[in-house]
């Protein structure tokens, strides 16, 4: 792995950086998520009682 990185030369460093920033954000946002703000428990109630 370390050998593809050699051969990828100094352009590989913003690609690998960009990728962690990428997951890391994914990772963020993914723990963020609270499903009860998604879809409150009460919603399905109110949308059958119209």
């Amino acid at each position: 792995m370390l050998e593809l990185v050699k051969a990828g030369g100094w352009l590989m460093l913003p690609i690998i950086l960009s990728s962690i920033l990428a997951l890391a954000i994914c990772v963020e946002r993914f723990l963020a998520l609270n499903p009860d703000k998604v879809a409150p428990r009460n919603l399905l109630n109110q949308v059958w009682g119209w």
